[in-house]
């Protein structure tokens, strides 16, 4: 890791993977969190719904490894475990197949891990950090951020390999690519503006326009199944909640509020929960939000630390 990413890491105080307040992965607080060699046995909360897929650590000294976990049966299944950090999953609509990042060779790339074999395929090899890959809804793609450029930008590629198309030339960064549910739109975070805000592009990069605009500190944009609405991280009062608009930016209304970080935000299949990581209680673990409630449920708090959710059918 380069002195520029230590500065990023120590001035949000989170620990971070790749960009500064972009990827977040929990600082687990030893004192209040055991450590456990054992996967818990399920979640406390299932909404029978899908499958919900993690990145975790079973211990401090382990790397993080993906799960998968049955909203219905509340079993959970280990899809990983070799040695390397195995992070951001994004599940396909039917939870069949998922690409993730995996720094294997020295830097992120993104490989494709089918969930019922357990099989994993490299996508992606340009010798820099490529992450946060997002699946296509009808699976025939997947966005991503790649540090080709020197600087984040996002790219599309077919999952042949072909057709890399790279969405955004401009000298700030683009990252955390998320589509709407039919597959025309994708949003995305940047900083063009000198802090990080919410963007919406047509799938091909044209017509770019910005959903989000103030001065504090906005990221992981997640459309809902129906494509109405848009859930996000933002950081006001000193710590992140969760917010919510209109795919046009308009009716913003704050899901969380409370003394901590909450982030990483995955919709149901139904529209009707959203998953989160929260750092609640020290250690932090997966919490789900029913949106008209706004109700919160533990879901899992097991693991030593959490990073990233991903929730399909």
């Amino acid at each position: 890791m380069g002195k520029q990413q230590v500065q990023k890491i120590i001035r949000w105080g989170l620990s971070l993977l790749f960009i500064a307040g972009i990827v977040f992965v929990m600082t687990a607080c030893s004192s209040s969190t055991e450590e456990t060699e054992e996967l818990p046995q399920g979640p406390v909360f299932e909404s029978g719904i899908g499958k919900l897929a993690f990145a975790a650590q079973k211990t401090s000294k382990e790397q993080y490894e993906l799960f998968v976990v049955d909203m219905t049966s509340g079993e959970i299944t280990q899809l990983t475990e070799n040695g390397y950090a195995d992070i951001a999953p994004s599940l396909l609509a039917d939870g069949s197949h998922m690409v993730f990042c995996s720094n294997q060779n020295g830097v992120y790339d993104v490989y494709l891990l089918e969930v019922a074999t357990k099989e994993t395929r490299q996508l992606t090899s340009a010798g820099v950090d490529e992450t946060e890959p997002a699946y296509s809804p009808d699976g025939s793609k997947f966005a991503f951020q790649s540090d080709a450029y020197g600087d984040y930008d996002i790219f599309t590629m077919n999952m042949n390999g072909s057709e890399l198309v790279r969405l955004n030339e401009v000298d700030s960064q683009e990252t955390q690519a998320s589509w709407s549910p039919d597959g025309a739109k994708i949003t995305f975070v940047s900083n063009c503006d000198g802090d990080f805000e919410i963007f919406i592009m047509d799938a091909n990069g044209e017509n770019t326009m910005q959903l989000t605009k103030n001065e504090v500190y906005d990221a992981t944009p997640v459309w809902s199944p129906d494509g109405s609405r848009i859930v996000f991280i933002s950081k006001r009062d000193n710590n992140f909640d969760l917010y919510m608009m209109n795919v046009d930016g308009s009716g913003e209304q704050q899901l969380t509020d409370n003394a901590f970080t909450d982030h990483s935000p995955a919709w149901s299949p139904d529209g009707s929960y959203i998953a989160f990581i929260s750092d609640t209680g020290g250690g932090g673990g997966i919490y789900v939000i029913e949106v008209q409630s706004k109700d919160v449920f533990l879901l899992s708090s097991g693991f030593y630390n959490y990073a990233g959710l991903s929730w399909s059918q």
